[in-house]
């Protein structure tokens, strides 16, 4: 007999609830921002690297991800509930 999944369809349906919500606020925002923010965190790229590709400073990069979160914050308050960070891929 086969077992049973261990998420439910509600779960796999979360998951892509939180993805079209996070691509729909991330093109609210600010191409630079959108850019800085996919290759620190999506790419994964250490701060040095992402600062190098715009050609801005290690602490203009900080700074840009910073307001850039916040600002994704306030777009989508859903997104700041303590189940999104689990339900993340």
């Amino acid at each position: 007999m086969a077992s049973l999944p261990e998420k439910g369809a509600n779960d796999d349906m979360s998951t892509v609830d939180l993805k079209l919500t996070v691509r729909r606020t991330l093109a609210r925002i600010a191409p630079r921002q959108r850019m800085m923010l996919g290759l620190r965190f999506m790419e994964d790229l250490p701060e040095a690297e992402v600062a190098r590709t715009p050609g801005c400073s290690g602490g203009t990069l900080r700074s840009t991800t910073h307001r850039s979160l916040a600002w994704l914050r306030r777009l989508a308050p859903e997104l700041n509930e303590p189940d999104v960070a689990e339900a993340a891929p």
